[in-house]
Order: C-alpha cells, then sequence, then structure tokens
C-alpha cells in the first residue's frame, strides 16, 4: 500500500538535513490520532523495526551549503507499507492534518494538501528492475564495533545488503531465507551521501536488478529495503 501525500512549505527552502521533519510529521499525526500504534512503533522503550519505507520529491533542488532552494513550494510524500491496516490508520491520520500549519522553523511550514492511495503492481516474476526513488542505505551493524555503510561497487556490498534483508524478512514477515534466495546487482548506479538526523551517511541511487521469490520481491516493494528505511531511505520503483 502506497500513499502519496500533497505538501505545501510556506517557503520554497529546506535544510538539507531534512528527513527529521518528515519523520516529525509522521510521528504527529500517529501520536494524536493512533496513540497506541505510535507508542508501539516510537514510544515503547527499545527500538522497533518498522514496516514502512518513504521518500520525498522534491522541485528542481539546488543544494547551497546546508540549505536546499526548490522551484516551488510543492512536495511529494510518498509512504509505502505491507500493513494494509496500518496503511489504513496512517492514511486516516493525515486526513486530519488536511489544510493545517504543521511549523518546521520560525519561518517555514509544511500544509498537508492532499492525501492519496497509489495503486500499486503485484510482483510476479523472480527478477525485476528497479530504481530508487529514496537511498539505498546498507549498514553492518555489528555489537561492540563502528557501524560500516556500503556503497553498491565496495567488497562487501552484496553480502551486506543480504544480512540486512535477511534480518527484515525475519522479523517484519516471519520469513527466512539463506543465501542466494535474494539478490540484487548494480545496473546504473551511483554514489551520493546523504545528510540525515545530523550524520553524513554513504549511500546509493539508480538502477539496479533484484531477484527472489515473487513473495520476497513483493514485501520488499511494499517496505522498502535496505537500512533506515523508516528515516527515508530504501524506497524504489519497479521500471521492468
Amino acid at each position: 500500500m502506497r500513499i502519496n501525500i500533497d505538501i505545501s512549505l510556506g517557503k520554497a527552502v529546506l535544510p538539507r538535513d531534512n528527513r527529521p521533519y518528515f519523520l516529525s510529521l509522521i510521528k504527529k499525526v500517529l501520536s494524536e490520532n493512533c496513540p497506541e500504534l505510535y507508542k508501539k512503533l516510537y514510544d515503547s522503550g527499545a527500538p522497533q523495526m518498522k514496516i514502512m519505507c518513504f521518500a520525498t520529491k522534491f522541485s528542481q533542488p539546488k543544494f547551497e551549503g546546508d540549505s536546499i532552494f526548490l522551484a516551488d513550494k510543492e512536495i511529494l510524500m510518498s509512504i509505502s507499507t505491507s500493513d494494509t491496516m496500518f496503511g489504513i490508520d496512517l492514511y486516516n491520520a493525515f486526513l486530519t492534518m488536511k489544510n493545517k500549519k504543521f511549523p518546521i522553523s520560525d519561518e517555514n511550514y509544511f500544509l498537508v494538501k492532499s492525501v492519496r492511495i497509489e495503486n500499486t503492481q503485484q510482483i510476479k516474476t523472480d527478477k525485476i528492475a528497479i530504481t530508487m526513488i529514496s537511498p539505498l542505505v546498507v549498514r553492518s551493524h555489528e555489537k561492540g564495533r563502528p557501524d560500516k555503510y556500503y556503497i553498491y561497487d565496495e567488497d562487501g556490498f552484496t553480502d551486506a545488503f543480504f544480512e540486512v534483508a535477511k534480518n527484515q524478512l525475519d522479523k517484519l514477515a516471519g520469513v527466512h531465507i539463506q543465501n542466494g534466495d535474494i539478490t540484487i546487482i548494480p545496473v546504473n548506479a551511483r554514489k551520493t551521501v546523504e545528510r540525515a538526523f545530523g550524520v553524513n551517511v554513504r549511500c546509493s541511487l539508480g538502477q539496479f536488478i533484484l531477484t527472489g521469490k515473487p513473495e520476497i520481491l513483493d514485501f520488499l516493494y511494499q517496505t522498502g529495503i535496505g537500512s533506515k528505511r523508516s528515516q527515508g531511505n530504501g524506497m524504489f520503483n519497479i521500471i521492468g
């Protein structure tokens, strides 16, 4: 299930590190309309893996220092989940924010203009071509060691991606996979660095080939791929 939220800005400028604003908006609508769900996801006392991802689309962004200047004030925020009930709750919660200002700084704000459910295709093949619409973050997280982030063309990227997907499928879908059950191949990928929550994160954009059982690919399509999905990463469109 994919929800598209059309947002207008008070001013056509955002900080480069803008993910916290969008996450705060999600938290606000859930805390005010679905308090039990909000508590489970964000206030349970321990980090919870989220069954969602999101992406934002800006109009001709121009990066200058710590700011992003946009061609207009319109933003598209897309949220995707495989949990239909969660998606419905989120959709209804966002409807309560229509035409209400959500301050993001002293001089700027979000204004939710419309909330729409997008029809998405069900994956029925074991191989798909995808394009990332929010960065692909692949993190290796080992207790007692610093996190390492892998770019698409580095040694260790494939193995780290598999471990992230394996953990995601195990915890969120109850599906256990083994080496070779899912693969990712860069086709026309590129490197980027995103500024998110005060940290510079190495990540990848562009096109990839995903292979796996159709039901696994469909789940990943709905919930995103890679690390930090619920912070605005890992969302993709199917292009073939």
